[in-house]
């Protein structure tokens, strides 16, 4: 099954992670700190899955911290998606 996964800088700057337009988590911008059993919750994998990034920063708020995290994202669903 096909699944979206939304990454969305808020004006707050926190960084809202959806998957399939469910709120998986929020990164709050004092902390700004995420760990693989986050990153795994988020992705709601089942066998099969594939995976495609959508990213959000309408305002551009920390451009760096932003495209780190997406990339990071992109990395993982790169090899999540040549998984059988």
């Amino acid at each position: 099954m096909e699944k979206i996964i939304e990454i969305r800088m808020n004006e707050d700057k926190s960084i809202e992670i959806k998957t399939d337009n469910v709120s998986m988590t929020t990164i709050n911008s004092s902390e700004r700190k995420i760990d693989a059993d986050i990153i795994y919750k988020s992705l709601d994998y089942s066998s099969g899955d594939r995976y495609k990034i959508k990213k959000e920063n309408p305002s551009n708020e920390d451009p760096d911290v932003f495209e780190s995290l997406v990339k990071l994202y992109q990395d993982i669903i790169d090899e999540v998606n040549t998984l059988e």
